[in-house]
This record gives structure tokens, C-alpha cells and sequence, in this order.
């Protein structure tokens, strides 16, 4: 009768997660609210609940990261030169070394490049 019990608690756990798990997704996700469990896993490309889960976790891990380098990209880029003025900001490290070839050409200016300290993109230095 104990080994019962213990097996019956073992399943109610498991049924309550899996209904924990499509709680969350209906909530994360509203247009899928009317699938059922079978149509979700296909849906999802998974083959039982606790695999969605993961699957999940890896879209909020995803997802947080991502807005985390959004509020990097957001950040104010407020890097002066020597004359107090702001920088120019070069979105890549390439387009910054296109700027120094043209540069160097027309003013016989010798530059590097460096990253700017705010994460925005790219500053050129006198070298």
C-alpha cells in the first residue's frame, strides 16, 4: 500500500509540473491558449512536456539576453575629442577603418580605432 502512494504522489507531481508548464506557455503565449497538449509539442517540434519546458527555458534565456544588448545598443555614446565635441560613431569596426583609408588619403592623417567604452560602436584616435 506505501509503494502505491509513493507512485500515485509521483504522478500527481508530474501531472501538476505539466500543467504548471502549460499554464506558463498559454500565459507567455496567448494564441496558442485553444491547442491542446498533443497540438503544443507539435507545435513546438517536441516530444513531451518536460522537453518543452527546456525548450522554454531556452527561449526566456534567449530572450533575456536580448534585451540586454538592447539596453547596451541604448546606451548614450557621450565620447568627446580633444576639442570637447562629440565623437563620431562608427557602427562596425570595418566602417571605422573605411573612414581612416579616406581620411588618410585627404589629410595625411595617421588614426587607429578603438571601441566605444559605451558599447554604441566605433571610435576613431589619432595614432
Amino acid at each position: 500500500m506505501m509503494h502505491l502512494k509513493k507512485s500515485l504522489q509521483t504522478i500527481k507531481s508530474k501531472l501538476a509540473k505539466n500543467e504548471e508548464i502549460l499554464k506558463h506557455l498559454q500565459k507567455s503565449h496567448p494564441h496558442l491558449a485553444h491547442l491542446s497538449e498533443d497540438q503544443i509539442l507539435k507545435y513546438f517540434n517536441v516530444q513531451s512536456l518536460h522537453e518543452l519546458n527546456g525548450h522554454m527555458e531556452q527561449i526566456k534565456k534567449s530572450q533575456e539576453l536580448q534585451v540586454d544588448l538592447t539596453v547596451q545598443k541604448k546606451e548614450v555614446c557621450t565620447c568627446r575629442d580633444s576639442h570637447g565635441e562629440i565623437k563620431d560613431l562608427y557602427d562596425s569596426e570595418v566602417s571605422a577603418k573605411e573612414q581612416i583609408a579616406t581620411l588618410s588619403k585627404e589629410k595625411q592623417l595617421r588614426l587607429g580605432v578603438y571601441r566605444c567604452p559605451y558599447g554604441s560602436g566605433w571610435h576613431l584616435t589619432k595614432g
